[in-house]
């Protein structure tokens, strides 16, 4: 039993349920579905291709996450995320579901990849909460060998959503000076928040905590907001307020972002760099990239 509450809502705006899911391939062959996974890095309990051969959600396609480029590199320009999309036969124009494993990095990739869909303008963008082990767990059919991928091309693609990211700490900061209001928000963990990591301590100066532990129940389902809404009023976090996001690399952010939005935070900025970029920064220049301990 999980110590905290899962949030179950029938109509999430981005987090979906294996039984929604299930019920829209039923109804038609409109929704895409995504399974995504990193051949290099997959973590602990990672999918990998020989696991979605031997099994995986019905009419799901395998999306290599390293397409994206090493980690914790930045994103590459939209242009460049258009044609892996358009690679992968990810249509702009119809529903989309991504999942990955039931594991941290699994959650954090299909979220990660979800931010791209909704950095290239696409709407109807799904992640599945609690990932593959969710639809198994539903008792939901399973198909096994690779569904095959056509290119498709993106004419007349939607508007992009530029204004969602900043990726270095040049802009990071220029956004800071620029839009003073804009609270700065960490989904690290408490220990690297306090300065306390065994990896590069500290954190960035202005940051309040969000916390990753805000993130996923033990079963890697979206928390209750029950769960840390009163702690995120103390610290400012509300939504009316607007706001810019990190983590380590831009992982943690990503799921951080779409838990947000589907609290209905509007105006979230996504630092893609994150602390990874930050403080390498604040070694070179510590006075312009200055950072906090405890």
């Amino acid at each position: 039993m999980d110590e905290k509450k899962r949030w179950q809502k029938e109509n999430g705006r981005h987090y979906i349920t294996s039984e929604w899911l299930a019920q829209q391939l039923h109804e038609g062959p409109e929704i895409q579905v995504i399974e995504v996974y990193d051949p290099v890095q997959p973590g602990p309990n990672g999918r990998s291709r020989a696991d979605y051969l031997a099994g995986h959600i019905p009419s799901a396609s395998l999306f290599d996450f390293t397409q994206f480029g090493p980690r914790p590199e930045y994103l590459p320009k939209l242009e460049v995320l258009q044609e892996v999309f358009e690679q992968q036969g990810i249509r702009y124009d119809q529903p989309v579901v991504f999942y990955g494993s039931s594991s941290v990095p699994g959650m954090h990739m299909a979220a990660k990849t979800a931010f791209v869909a909704y950095l290239l303008g696409m709407d109807e963008i799904y992640i599945l909460d609690g990932g593959y082990q969710d639809w198994l767990d539903g008792g939901y059919d399973v198909e096994s060998d690779e569904v095959a991928v056509t290119s498709v091309p993106w004419e007349n693609p939607p508007e992009t959503r530029q204004v969602a990211i900043v990726q270095t700490p040049e802009e990071y900061q220029a956004i800071r000076q620029k839009e003073p209001e804009r609270l700065v928000v960490s989904f690290r963990s408490l220990k690297e928040y306090q300065g306390q990591s065994e990896q590069a301590s500290g954190e960035i100066e202005g940051a309040v905590y969000a916390g990753d532990e805000s993130l996923f129940t033990e079963s890697y389902h979206i928390q209750h907001p029950e769960n840390f809404e009163d702690r995120w009023q103390e610290e400012g976090i509300r939504p009316d307020r607007p706001l810019v996001i990190h983590c380590g690399s831009g992982f943690r952010a990503s799921t951080g972002f779409f838990l947000l939005k589907e609290l209905g935070y509007e105006d979230v900025i996504l630092f893609d760099g994150s602390w990874a970029k930050y403080y390498p920064a604040h070694l070179h220049s510590p006075d312009q990239y200055p950072i906090k301990n405890g």
